[in-house]
């Protein structure tokens, strides 16, 4: 009789004790099915960003008396204030939100936001030829090496710059993952363009570890075609770069010579992939030639002779490139 009394008085304790703990796990489980979605989901430095709380299967949002507060300030709160928008600081800011919902019929539910605005910036080069003292960007043509680097700006909870090697980087190309130029300290890509693809998507999405952090970018490149431009080459002063020759030159002096220099070409002409042909009125040029021709007028005539010089690489077949000259002999 001592031992069913023990049993019973045990029964009547241990209920209240598994009702209470029911009740802590339903509890649990709503406040989790709370999910916010913060836009954009990787924000930038003075940029406006919205906060939503959508409905969950527990209870309705939309009847919840809801209040924002930014930093400590109380910002906005009403019944169904289920969205709250505000405009981030500069880089490596902190935003703390802290939103308070109360569902009729259950506690006050508090979440709490950190937002830390970061940034990401991409760099390329093209691995195409430009002369020496080029003072351009080398330009991406199709079949051409890229590569691209990635430059970030993001910051920890306690406003300190994370290391790039630190950081995850997850890189795209025409919307697929490139996932062997991607992880951990991969803040750089190379491939080889397409003739196919046309214009070239890139994106980076950059992530601090434990995903606290992300800040992403994307560029967008369409190739260009190579060219070709032509010189005067100058016995006294060589190659003159600053006045390339166009449509027409008028030879004055017995004789010049004229230099081809190829831009954008995935090869350096010393390459040997690199062709050049000169036509002189429309045949091939009878004289030496390779990039630079030279035009002789001994007779001191005058008249019209058309130069064509056309480039092509024998390893990249689309890359080519022609100019046409009009030369003037005589006064």
């Amino acid at each position: 009789m001592m031992s069913f009394a023990r049993f019973l008085l045990l029964l009547i304790i241990l209920a209240p004790l598994a009702t209470i703990a029911q009740s802590g796990d339903i509890l649990s489980q709503i406040e989790r099915s709370l999910v916010v979605t913060v836009s954009p989901d990787s924000p930038k430095p003075s940029e406006q960003v919205t906060l939503h709380f959508g409905n969950t299967v527990f209870f309705n949002v939309e009847n919840s008396y809801i209040v924002w507060s930014l930093d400590g300030k109380r910002e906005l709160e009403g019944v169904g204030e289920t969205e709250f928008t505000f405009t981030t600081g500069a880089l490596g800011s902190l935003s703390l939100v802290d939103v308070s919902i109360s569902p009729e019929g259950l506690s006050p539910i508090r979440r709490q936001l950190l937002i830390i605005p970061s940034g990401v910036d991409i760099i390329f080069e093209a691995e195409t030829y430009t002369p020496p003292f080029y003072k351009g960007k080398a330009g991406f043509t199709e079949e051409a090496g890229l590569v691209l680097a990635a430059i970030p700006h993001v910051y920890d909870e306690n406003g300190r710059k994370l290391p790039p090697a630190s950081l995850t980087y997850k890189w795209s190309r025409n919307g697929n993952i490139v996932g062997i130029s991607s992880g951990e300290g991969k803040s750089s890509l190379r491939f080889k363009g397409s003739y196919l693809a046309g214009t070239e998507n890139i994106k980076v999405e950059v992530t601090s570890a434990g995903n606290t952090v992300k800040a992403t970018a994307s560029l967008v490149l369409k190739p260009e075609n190579p060219k070709v431009l032509v010189y005067e080459n100058n016995p006294l002063y060589g190659i003159i770069y600053n006045r390339a020759i166009s449509d027409q030159f008028r030879l004055l002096e017995t004789e010049v010579s004229l230099t081809a220099i190829p831009y954008f070409f995935s090869k350096q002409p010393e390459s040997g992939n690199i062709i050049m042909e000169w036509l002189v009125n429309g045949s091939p040029f009878a004289g030496e030639s390779g990039d630079t021709i030279t035009l002789r007028n001994e007779a001191g005539t005058s008249g019209k002779s058309s130069v064509e010089i056309s480039v092509n690489n024998l390893k990249e077949r689309f890359q080519q490139a022609e100019e046409n000259l009009l030369i003037n002999f005589g006064n």
